[in-house]
């Protein structure tokens, strides 16, 4: 008899966890664009062309950049990237890095990456003036370039 209630169990056990649905690839791939606030930056991109859009065509009344901006659907973005991530990630690297991002380094991470971002984005600016300051130079001193004469 206990033999037989055991065997039971197990049986329910078995039956209940292989009715879980199993989470598809997809899923995970929106909950990673989810934590890492992919659908917000894109967001704050277009209400950034917008208003560089706004500044070039002063005349356009606000009630057309609010009509452009509802247009904007985040939606149609993901649908894009998804399968970007589905080519580059299985699912087992996905599950991997959504665990990452649940760990206090991999929030952190979240949290800093904005900051990094601007800041290696403003290094790099720097860095390329500095590098094609450096090769318009050595042009010049190899004689492929001329010298541009001083500003009056």
């Amino acid at each position: 008899m206990k033999k037989l209630r055991i065997i039971i169990c197990a049986f329910l056990l078995f039956v209940s966890i292989s009715s879980v649905p199993a989470r598809d690839k997809d899923s995970y791939i929106r909950e990673l664009l989810e934590i890492t606030d992919a659908v917000q930056m894109a967001d704050q991109t277009m209400n950034y062309l917008v208003e560089r859009f706004r500044n070039l065509v002063p005349d356009a009344p606000q009630e057309y950049w609010d009509a452009f901006l509802e247009e904007f659907d985040s939606e149609e973005l993901l649908e894009l990237i998804i399968p970007i991530y589905e080519s580059n990630f299985t699912k087992a690297e996905l599950m991997a890095i959504l665990a990452f991002y649940n760990t206090p380094a991999g929030k952190k991470l979240l949290t800093k990456q904005p900051q990094i971002l601007e800041e290696s984005m403003e290094a790099g600016r720097q860095w390329g003036m500095e590098t094609a300051l450096k090769i318009q130079k050595r042009l010049q001193k190899d004689g492929y370039l001329e010298e541009e004469p001083p500003a009056e």
